[in-house]
């Protein structure tokens, strides 16, 4: 009957050996776990961060392009306007010059 105690005893300890084990080794692989996660939430954030400076590198650079092109247009129109406003100056000094010869005569 003592054996038999004795057995029992030790199947006990055992167990409680093998769940403390087993608890242990459960904590061990929350925490792992854990570590994981806190890796992929930092990479994920990288990455985000990453993205964000790309998007906005590549808007300034839209905006740059866009930016380049109204430039050369109105550039294209200011010469534009001062090709006609040196046409219209010209006819101008025409029209005052005749006046004068007209007025003072053929000298």
């Amino acid at each position: 009957m003592k054996e038999a105690l004795d057995e029992i005893k030790t199947a006990e300890n055992k167990t409680v050996a093998i769940l403390e084990e087993a608890k242990q080794e459960s904590k061990a692989l929350i925490l792992r776990a854990n570590q994981q996660v806190e890796k992929m939430i930092q990479d994920a954030k990288k990455r985000g961060d990453e993205k964000g400076k790309n998007i906005i590198e590549k808007a300034k650079s839209e905006a740059k392009k866009e930016a380049e092109v109204l430039s050369a247009e109105y550039e294209q129109k200011i010469e534009q306007l001062k090709q006609k406003a040196a046409k219209k100056l010209s006819a101008a000094e025409k029209l005052l010059m005749e006046r004068i010869v007209k007025a003072h005569g053929n000298c």
